[in-house]
């Protein structure tokens, strides 16, 4: 019952962006092995377990991970242009840093990382292997 009523209370915008990009979702997830079905991550979302950013045909799902030190945003998932991506992760760093979070990582497809890698060095993200990190606290 509980479940029902959050989705009968979703946002129009979430439910039209989800189902406008619902495609790309489904051939991300894929690359995540089983870790989430598009049932459990659409529920992620709804439970602000895990945030849905859009900006045109890109998207990002985000997840807040605690260590033992610091807190980050794990960039986990994403699709669609890169451009509309890079956007993204700047709304991501202000949303983050508003948050107190520490700092964010991604861990990024080796044909975007050849695609990114100048980008992603100028924009303050140390490479580590495929896996990016960035630190918001000096």
């Amino acid at each position: 019952m509980t479940q029902l009523k959050i989705v009968t209370e979703i946002d129009a915008g979430l439910r039209q962006d989800w189902l406008r990009l619902r495609e790309p979702i489904l051939k991300a997830l894929e690359r995540l092995k089983g870790a989430y079905t598009e049932n459990e991550l659409f529920l992620a979302v709804l439970e602000e377990r895990v945030q849905f950013w859009v900006e045109g045909d890109a998207f990002i799902f985000t997840a807040i991970e605690q260590h033992n030190r610091k807190r980050y945003i794990n960039l986990f998932l994403a699709g669609g242009s890169t451009d509309g991506a890079l956007e993204l992760r700047k709304e991501i760093e202000v949303w983050s840093r508003t948050r107190g979070i520490d700092g964010a990582f991604m861990i990024v497809r080796h044909g975007v990382d050849k695609v990114m890698r100048e980008k992603n060095k100028a924009d303050g993200w140390d490479s580590v292997g495929v896996m990016y990190m960035k630190d918001f606290v000096q």
